[in-house]
């Protein structure tokens, strides 16, 4: 990594978030809270009861910490990715595009509307959703060398498109 970029400042951007996950998650939030009220006043055995306490509660606190604590932080030489107890790091030289996309599987990205994140380190790559995705991505864009934007997407430039360039 050349010094010029190992000084750019690091950039933290918040998560965009859908309503309805929102909605799903302080729903699950309210019902299990809920559910470890209620059974408590079950007789039921010591085990029983502590196991159904723990469950319930630790589904509140994953939910809760996934709402208060989804982001992207680009540091000198890697993208952290954080959302709730999960976190990674994406070095910029694995990355080998990055694109918009819109679907519902279940990662650190609170909303349909995501980036794609094609890396060497992970075959399904990481989907992420920052609210400001255009800075994002001319930011990212400037911390990754061998990477340039075309409209939203950042794609590698492979040495012969870079000798092109050059010219």
């Amino acid at each position: 990594m050349s010094k010029e970029l190992s000084d750019l400042p690091e950039t933290t951007y918040y998560s965009e978030r859908d309503t309805w996950i929102v909605a799903v998650l302080w729903a699950s939030i309210i019902f299990c809270s809920a559910a470890a009220i209620y059974i408590t006043f079950l007789q039921m055995s010591i085990l029983l009861l502590v196991s159904q306490e723990l469950l319930f509660l630790g589904v509140v606190a994953l939910c809760f910490s996934i709402l208060r604590s989804t982001y992207y932080t680009m540091k000198a030489d890697e993208l952290f990715v954080r959302s709730g107890p999960f976190k990674w790091s994406i070095p910029y030289l694995e990355i080998e595009n990055v694109v918009p996309e819109r679907n519902l599987w279940s990662t650190a990205a609170p909303s349909s509307d995501r980036l794609h994140i094609t890396h060497t380190s992970s075959k399904a790559g990481s989907y992420i959703s920052p609210e400001k995705k255009e800075a994002f991505m001319i930011d990212l864009a400037g911390r990754c060398p061998d990477l340039r934007l075309d409209g939203l997407r950042l794609i590698r430039v492979n040495e012969h498109e870079a000798n092109i360039e050059d010219d």
